[in-house]
């Protein structure tokens, strides 16, 4: 029989031990973050010309500020030239509207920016943003493609720093930016941006340690960029559809 004066030894003991294992993979996950930090701002230093660009924005029902995220996309910086495709699944879907009032606005707010919106009439049970997505992309011309869901809201740096990243890489397919929680309202929102941007789950984190360990990489799709060739090579964003996360 363990005694009384054991078993406190031994919690204390598993305690101490959990507790260097946290800060252990805290130090570590700091130390590739700073790592994978510096190693990004190189290269976003890398002088590239950047190219004309076409950008994907599939919707489906609404997000809260849909709106403003989708006019985003045209209001955004950008030093190219660049087309926006807005996929909605029908017309009856609630997205159909807003992105009608989007594709207005922005003919009003930067005329140089062409706006199309595509019925994409998907019936897929599947992941519904690749179907949405592979139905607009024979609409597309640019060697670059940009991908951005409904609740990503691009402001000045986005564009280019994504674009940058990509084609600072010769051997690179895509670029992702990770998610990150802004203005958040609702308990959900703090939660998700506690998780996302403050934990050891947080993207970013996930990512340096990636590389540190040369694990496989790391993709998160709510806003990437891709070459056409890449994506060609795999079968296009159709390639996709039978898989989530």
């Amino acid at each position: 029989m363990m005694s009384g004066i054991a078993l406190p030894s031994l919690l204390a003991a598993a305690t101490l031990l959990w507790l260097m294992v946290v800060i252990g993979f805290c130090v570590i996950s700091i130390v590739a973050t700073r790592r994978l930090a510096q190693r990004t701002r190189d290269a976003a230093r890398t002088s590239v010309v950047l190219p004309p660009i076409d950008i994907l924005r599939p919707c489906e029902g609404t997000d809260p500020g849909l709106e403003e995220n989708l006019l985003s996309t045209v209001t955004c910086a950008y030093p190219a030239a660049r087309r926006v495709f807005i996929a909605v699944p029908s017309r009856r879907d609630p997205s159909a509207a807003i992105a009608d009032r989007v594709k207005a606005r922005a003919a009003a707010l930067a005329p140089d920016v062409p706006v199309e919106v595509v019925v994409t009439g998907i019936e897929s049970q599947g992941n519904r943003k690749a179907a949405q997505l592979a139905k607009v992309y024979p609409a597309t011309t640019a060697t670059v493609l940009v991908q951005a869901d409904s609740d990503v809201r691009l402001d000045d740096r986005s564009l280019p720093a994504l674009v940058t990243a990509l084609l600072a890489d010769d051997q690179a397919g895509l670029s992702y930016a990770p998610a990150v929680e802004v203005m958040p309202q609702t308990l959900g929102d703090r939660l998700s941006a506690a998780l996302l941007s403050s934990s050891p789950m947080a993207l970013v984190s996930i990512a340096a340690l990636r590389e540190m360990a040369g694990g496989p990489q790391l993709v998160a799709g709510a806003l990437m960029a891709h070459r056409r060739e890449a994506l060609d090579a795999i079968g296009g964003f159709a390639a996709l559809e039978p898989y989530l996360g």
